[in-house]
């Protein structure tokens, strides 16, 4: 957008390079309408709206953009970036995230449970684990899986490990939330309730055993108080 750069649209037509052709409303700007409206007094529909933005910005990271969960729900550009400012807001990673709270109710709650991604402090932000433009993975995912898109920065969880956790290679969310939660970590649940929704705890030697010599049905309270974590520390893998 610098009107001295003749490489740049606007270099080359000015405000039309946006807006359209737009003599009618140059001649009478407070009556007439400019040929492609952003807002606030004049807005165009989000296709057209779109339209001239993806002339310029259809790249690589804009690929699915047709078809994308925000396509779909008739979002246009301007509805998240303001073209106007040196700096797009939505851009900054303190100021991203509020942006997308104004649709993202949900994950706005989880954002501020106890155990969460440093996404206020813009540490982190929801473009680095999400493409808004859209994606060909669930969630619009920025990596081809959800496990793929957490050991991009968790690299320590990666492996190949000789003594793997097969959960962790199928799908974090089998144990951890994406966004937040009220348990360490990030856990859907509190051990050992967690690690017995598939290992079952009977005949397990941490429990107690009855007058027979046979499992009882009371746990034993070390497994209870401090959980599997106890022995198996390593729960991603181990060699």
């Amino acid at each position: 957008g610098v009107i001295g750069d003749e490489s740049s649209p606007e270099g080359q037509k000015g405000c039309e390079s946006c807006h359209g052709p737009s003599k009618a409303h140059a001649d009478e700007p407070r009556k007439v309408a400019p040929g492609v409206g952003f807002g606030p007094k004049w807005t165009s529909s989000a296709a057209e709206r779109n339209t001239i933005c993806m002339d310029c910005h259809e790249d690589t990271s804009r690929i699915h953009w047709v078809g994308s969960v925000h396509d779909n729900e008739e979002l246009a550009c301007t509805d998240c970036h303001e073209s106007h400012k040196k700096k797009d807001p939505v851009l900054d990673s303190v100021q991203q995230a509020s942006l997308c709270f104004n649709c993202h109710k949900a994950q706005q709650v989880e954002l501020n449970l106890p155990s969460r991604h440093p996404i206020k402090e813009g540490e982190t932000s929801c473009s680095d684990c999400h493409n808004p433009h859209g994606s060909s993975t669930v969630a619009d995912l920025i990596e081809p899986s959800l496990t793929e898109t957490c050991i991009s920065c968790h690299k320590e969880k990666r492996g190949p490990f000789m003594f793997e956790h097969a959960p962790v290679a199928e799908d974090c969310s089998h144990c951890h939330g994406s966004h937040g939660s009220v348990q360490p970590s990030l856990l859907s649940s509190r051990p050992p309730f967690l690690c017995q929704q598939c290992h079952m705890a009977n005949f397990h030697p941490s429990l107690l055993n009855d007058a027979s010599g046979l499992p009882a049905a009371g746990a034993n309270s070390s497994l209870l108080g401090q959980s599997c974590l106890n022995c198996h520390s390593q729960v991603h893998g181990t060699n």
